[in-house]
Formats: C-alpha cells, sequence, structure tokens
C-alpha cells in the first residue's frame, strides 16, 4: 500500500518549489540575467516533464513559452523553436484550454521564425497545423490565431509568387471570417480584402479587381474604426486609379470626389497623403476632360487645404499644383492671377529643408520673369 503521508509531503514540497523555481527564473528574466533563467528554467523542465496533473502540466506549458522567449533575447532562433516543438509535442493533444493557447502560440511563433529564416514552406506547414488544429475551436483567441495564420500563410505565397494560392487563402479567410464582429478580426479581413485585390492587380486582372475592391468598400463602408477608414481612402484611390487606367474617366473622378467629401475634415497625417493623391489625381482627369474652370477650382481647394504643410511630398505636390493652375490662368489670359500663384511658390513654400522644392522655386522664378516682362 502506498506511503499516503509521503505522498503527501512530496506534493506539498511540489507546491513549494515548483513556484519558487518558476518566479526564480522570471525574475532573473526580468533583470536582464536571460542565461541564468535558462539554467532554472531547464530545471523546471526536467522536474515537470512527466508531470500529469493540470497545475503541474500548465506549469510545464509556461516553463517551455518562457525558455523560447529567452532564446528569442539571446537571438538563438533554432534553440526557439526546438522549445515551442516540445511544448507543441508534450501538451498538443490534450484538452487543458490554457495549455492548448500555449500551443496555438507555439505553433504561431515557429512559423514567424521559419518565414524570418525563408523557410516558407516549413512556415506554411506550421500554419496549416495551428489552422487544422484550431479551427472547430470557438474561443475567440484562438479563432484570431486561426485568422493570423490564414493571413500570414496567404502573405507567404504571395512571397513565393504563387498567386492564385495567396488568393485561395485570403478565400478560405474570408469564408471563415467575413461577419466576424471581433474588432480585431475585423482588421485581419479588412486587410485580407486589401491584399486579395492586390495579388489580382498582380495577374492584370480589371473586372476581378474591381470586384474585390467593391468587396471592401462595401464590406466597411460605414466604419468609424480610424484604421478601418485609412484602408477605405486608400481602397477608394486604387479603385478610382484602376478605373482611370482603364480610360473610365467619369467614374474614377466620382470616387475621388467622394473620398475628398467624406474625409476632407479628418486632420490625421495619415489621411492627408490619400487626400492629396485624391486631390492630384482628379485634378489630372479633369485636365484630360479638358475641364479647365473645375481644375483650377480644384487646385485652390488644395492649396487651402495643404498650403502650409512641412512634409516635403505634399509641398511638391502643393507647388506642383500652383504651377498647374498658373499655367491654365495664363492660358485663359489671367496673367495676375498667374503671377499670384508663382508668388506663393517661392514666398510661401519654403526650401530651405526641401531640396527638391528648389526645382519649383526656380521654374516658378523664370515663368514669372517671362510674363512680367510681357
Amino acid at each position: 500500500m502506498p506511503d499516503k503521508a509521503a505522498s503527501t509531503g512530496k506534493d506539498s514540497l511540489l507546491e513549494a518549489l515548483i513556484p519558487a523555481l518558476f518566479n526564480k527564473a522570471l525574475s532573473l528574466s526580468k533583470a536582464g540575467r536571460t542565461e541564468e533563467a535558462l539554467v532554472v528554467y531547464a530545471d523546471l523542465d526536467d522536474r515537470l516533464k512527466d508531470a500529469t496533473e493540470p497545475q503541474w502540466q500548465l506549469y510545464g506549458a509556461m516553463t517551455l513559452a518562457n525558455q523560447a522567449s529567452c532564446f528569442r533575447i539571446l537571438q538563438n532562433p533554432q534553440a526557439e523553436i526546438a522549445t515551442h516543438d516540445r511544448l507543441i509535442e508534450r501538451f498538443g493533444n490534450l484538452p487543458d484550454t490554457e495549455l492548448q493557447i500555449y500551443v496555438g502560440k507555439s505553433l504561431f511563433d515557429k512559423a514567424v521564425l521559419l518565414s524570418n529564416a525563408e523557410k516558407y514552406k516549413d512556415a506554411i506547414d506550421s500554419y496549416d497545423a495551428l489552422i487544422q488544429h484550431f479551427s472547430e475551436n470557438p474561443l475567440p483567441l484562438l479563432q484570431s490565431g486561426v485568422a493570423k495564420a490564414l493571413f500570414n500563410k496567404a502573405s507567404l505565397f504571395s512571397k513565393m509568387n504563387e498567386t492564385e494560392k495567396s488568393i485561395a487563402c485570403c478565400d478560405d479567410l474570408l469564408t471563415r471570417f467575413a461577419d466576424n464582429k471581433d474588432p480585431n478580426i475585423e482588421k485581419i479581413v479588412a486587410n485580407t480584402l486589401l491584399n486579395k485585390a492586390g495579388c489580382i492587380e498582380k495577374l492584370g486582372q480589371h473586372d476581378r479587381m474591381i470586384a474585390a475592391y467593391d468587396c471592401f468598400l462595401n464590406r466597411f463602408s460605414d466604419s468609424k474604426e480610424a484604421d478601418i477608414q485609412l484602408c477605405l481612402a486608400l481602397v477608394s484611390i486604387k479603385k478610382a486609379e484602376a478605373l482611370k487606367n482603364n480610360d473610365q474617366l467619369e467614374e474614377a473622378f466620382s470616387i475621388y470626389e467622394s473620398l475628398i467629401h467624406r474625409f476632407e475634415k479628418d486632420e490625421s497625417d495619415e489621411m492627408a497623403f490619400q487626400l492629396a493623391k485624391a486631390y492630384i489625381n482628379a485634378a489630372d482627369i479633369l485636365c484630360r476632360l479638358q475641364r479647365r474652370a473645375d481644375e483650377n477650382n480644384l487646385y485652390t481647394a488644395f492649396i487651402t487645404r495643404f498650403l502650409s504643410t512641412k512634409e516635403p511630398s505634399l509641398q511638391i505636390a502643393v507647388a506642383t499644383a500652383l504651377i498647374k493652375k498658373a499655367t491654365n490662368l495664363v492660358a485663359k489670359g489671367q496673367v495676375k492671377e498667374a503671377i499670384d500663384c508663382y508668388d506663393l511658390v517661392l514666398n510661401s513654400l519654403d526650401d530651405s529643408e526641401n531640396q527638391e522644392l528648389k526645382k519649383y522655386h526656380i521654374l516658378a522664378e523664370k515663368e514669372k520673369n517671362s510674363l512680367e516682362t510681357v
């Protein structure tokens, strides 16, 4: 008959020793003594490798996870991958939810490490293992992991120039998660729709590309989330550019006009670049349609909005708009107004910090002088 007292004493010792060793390793790691922490984690791993009690299995998973993090700090990806493999093998088939979260993270982190090492096929295998293992698990955290795995898998196929496989992977993600309202998954869905459209763009399939952009716009048109709204602007511009390149000028202009109207009061730096593209591209369409008055009105709105910008590329865009507006004014015989545009280039756009702007200053000075000597 087993010695019950001895067994109880051993359990009490474990209950004191294991947390103490774990906390010691954690403290060493936080103090930057990573190699010393690894020694303690190795001792813990050896003590816990055959544990069958749930509480000690959880400590075993946490030990291996922290051990992998230490190897990451020491920039030892091979040891980190080996540690993830031990965690996956030891706990992959156990039903405990907390253990499964660690398994999912190890599968994902292993795939990222393999991807960073350009071992794309092995990385895809790890993502596939995660997807297969957790597809039916309803836990939101694990479902988010499945979505991220599908997203990264699609990106790897794209890097490997396997475009149709990348699109198929995007479609798999969208089939699973298109209607998911979890904010984290919504962002993945949004980026997946963008990536799918980008893949189709590589194939040069115009109608299919427009349909992909429309899927995004229809799905997220009412979103108030800042990142999604920025993506809405980006997708709108991409769709308009595709239409413009296909000589569908009126349709493209309508998109630019709607975009400007929707986001003209957005003051964020990120949105400023998208709005600037919309203004300039819309003005170019009006130029091609010979609608000079409307073109100049758009330049005026753009210049008013961005004249005070300090961002170099936007300063160039403003200078370009002023010079194009001046050219249109000269063609209409409005010389004074044209000179005013050149003066704005010279007096309101400081070229001391923007070397590229010097070229526009030289051009504006030359054109102004030629008008004044007529």
